[in-house]
């Protein structure tokens, strides 16, 4: 498996080497019907290489367009060789800030986390409207930290689930810490979501389990995948 790059200053001329380099591996494949997997970062995009596909090739047929997370976590899950007695369903980001706002509104549930209820409550006499609007902006902000700390600073992640009684973090981390370990340890929302058949991960969730469940890509179940027009993405 290997990583191809192409760069161009015109996409024009990025469009049609992408759909030289489709029906090369069409042709490899022998099978029209598996469809063919182009990652997006936006629906114009989809639109706009479809109609450049037709002109070039005359064709434009059987192609996903997904966006970057969702994409990565069907092929993480076709080409994973999963346990087929277990199952997972994608968290996404939105569904994380639901949880973490389901907690913020809760006055009994936010009690172990006075950082955040100092925040909902100040100035003292700030309406109930108010108080909604300020517990959605911070669950927003939570949701999106949360899903970077996993993709960019999993040892931190680690040490939280192995550690959470740490005394030695600053009160701002311990704040955060112990509402991850609210929505993703044990006992927390995200797995109260799961059920017999079915667990609720984040992308960078799913993929340490494939890793620890030693259920990772192989060459016979891997298939190209392309990405087309991201200006920024992080390592």
């Amino acid at each position: 498996m290997g990583f191809h790059l192409i760069l161009s200053n015109h996409i024009h001329e990025l469009a049609v080497h992408l759909a030289d380099r489709l029906a090369l591996e069409r042709l490899e494949c022998g099978d029209p019907f598996i469809p063919q997997t182009l990652l997006v970062p936006n629906q114009h995009l989809t639109k706009w290489l479809q109609l450049r596909f037709a002109q070039h090739s005359g064709l434009s047929m059987n192609h996903k367009f997904p966006f970057l997370e969702k994409g990565l976590w069907d092929v993480s899950m076709e080409s994973g060789s999963t346990d087929p007695e277990k199952k997972f369903r994608h968290l996404e980001r939105e569904k994380v800030q639901l949880l973490i706002l389901a907690r913020l509104l809760d006055s009994d549930r936010l009690q172990p986390f006075p950082l955040f209820q100092d925040f909902l409550s100040t100035p003292p006499g700030l309406s109930e409207s108010a108080k909604v609007s300020r517990a959605w902006q911070l669950s927003e902000r939570l949701a999106r930290l949360f899903l970077e700390y996993e993709y960019h600073r999993e040892e931190m992640i680690e040490n939280w689930m192995a550690n959470p009684n740490d005394k030695r973090v600053e009160s701002v981390e311990a704040c955060e810490r112990d509402l991850y370990l609210a929505l993703f340890g044990d006992t927390g929302s995200a797995r109260g979501l799961s059920d017999e058949d079915f667990d609720f991960l984040t992308l960078p969730q799913l993929s340490r389990s494939l890793k620890i469940g030693g259920r990772g890509p192989t060459e016979k179940n891997l298939r190209p995948i392309h990405l087309f027009g991201f200006s920024q993405l992080s390592p």
